[in-house]
């Protein structure tokens, strides 16, 4: 769930001039927290993940600079422990992607849904449950 969380914590804006992806910017600009893991299994199955009291604390920083921070939180040994990452993030507007690097290596998110109050990111399939089929994963943020 960690990996998947610092994974998950990026998000991003459009590096241009037009006024729609000047709103988008605006909109992705800010602080979010986790709301909900969706994962769709291959087998046509899913699975909706509650963040614990612990993880309920973790956040992601999206800054107009192009640089995000995420504050990841979680159990360990008893203890809610934090772990943070510094990065950066694009976010492609006509493509509906977000490139997201946390230092090592870019993982790429479709977004989904982008609000102000709520961000949807689809991150890459990978077979989650271990069945040998993809599976794919839906991140909800609010703010």
């Amino acid at each position: 769930m960690k990996r998947i969380l610092v994974l998950a914590i990026a998000a991003g804006f459009v590096f241009s001039s037009c006024k729609k992806d000047d709103d988008d910017q605006n909109l992705i600009v800010g602080t979010w927290k986790v709301n909900k893991f969706v994962y769709k299994y291959g087998s046509g199955s899913s699975d909706t993940e509650i963040p614990d009291a612990c993880e309920a604390k973790s956040t992601v920083a999206f800054k107009e600079d192009g640089s995000v921070t995420s504050n990841d939180y979680y159990t360990s040994s008893g203890n809610c422990v934090s772990d943070n990452d510094n990065g950066t993030y694009s976010y492609n507007e006509s493509g509906k992607t977000l490139a997201i690097n946390l230092g090592d290596g870019t993982v790429n998110f479709r977004v989904l849904n982008l609000t102000g109050s709520e961000l949807a990111l689809q991150g890459e399939n990978d077979d989650y449950d271990g069945d040998g089929k993809d599976d794919e994963y839906i991140v909800y943020f609010k703010r």
